[in-house]
C-alpha cells in the first residue's frame, strides 16, 4: 500500500477574477484595462450578457478564460412596461449570477459600465466576493444609470470613475486616471 503523492493545481494559487464584458466602447475600455493583468499572476473568466446587442461570447481577449453567459437588461426606454420585464430578467440573472459565482468562487469580479454587473455584483455581495467597479470614459458628468444603482446600493468594494470631476461630485468614488 504505496501513498500516491497528490497533484497540487498551480493555478489554483493564482487568483481567479470574473470580468463582466459588454460590447462597443465597454468592450474596448475592459480590453485596455486588462493589458495591465499579467497572466502568470492571476486567472481570469468572463461573464457576458446575452442579448442581440451584445456579441461578446466571440470577441477576442488579452487573456485566456471561460465565457459564461448571463441574461442581459434589456432597453427600457421609451416603454414604461419593460421595466417589469426588466425586473423578470434582473431576477433571472441574479439567479445565474449566484450560481457561476457560487460555481466558479472567483476572489474578485471587475465590470466596467455595464449593466451585467448589477445581478452579478448582487450575488458577488451575498457571497463575500470582491467588487471592483469602473464608470465608463463616456461618463464625465453624472453617473451611468449601472454606476448609479452599484454606488448608491454599495455594490462595489471599490467604485473608480475616470474623470476627476465626477470623483468630486461622488466622495466614496475613486480617480486613478483614465483607461485609454
Amino acid at each position: 500500500m504505496g501513498f500516491e503523492a497528490t497533484r497540487v493545481n498551480p493555478d489554483a494559487k493564482r487568483p481567479l477574477i470574473l470580468i463582466v464584458l459588454s460590447g462597443g466602447g465597454w468592450y474596448r475600455e475592459t480590453r485596455r484595462l486588462l493589458e495591465a493583468f499579467d497572466p502568470q499572476r492571476v486567472r481570469v473568466a468572463y461573464a457576458y450578457g446575452t442579448h442581440r446587442h451584445h456579441g461578446c461570447a466571440e470577441q477576442p481577449t488579452p487573456l485566456p478564460g471561460e465565457r459564461h453567459p448571463i441574461h442581459y437588461l434589456g432597453r427600457a426606454q421609451g416603454r414604461p412596461w419593460r421595466h417589469l420585464v426588466n425586473l423578470l430578467w434582473l431576477g433571472r440573472g441574479f439567479v445565474e449570477a449566484y450560481r457561476l459565482i457560487r460555481r466558479l468562487r472567483p476572489d474578485a469580479v471587475l465590470a466596467l459600465g455595464t449593466a451585467v454587473a448589477v445581478p452579478l455584483f448582487a450575488a458577488a455581495r451575498l457571497l463575500r466576493v470582491r467588487c471592483v467597479f469602473v464608470e465608463t470614459l463616456t461618463r464625465v458628468r453624472r453617473l451611468s444609470r449601472t454606476g448609479q444603482l452599484i454606488y448608491r446600493l454599495r455594490l462595489a468594494d471599490r467604485f473608480y470613475v475616470q474623470w476627476p470631476k465626477l470623483a468630486e461630485l461622488c466622495p466614496n468614488s475613486r480617480f486613478a486616471g483614465s483607461v485609454l
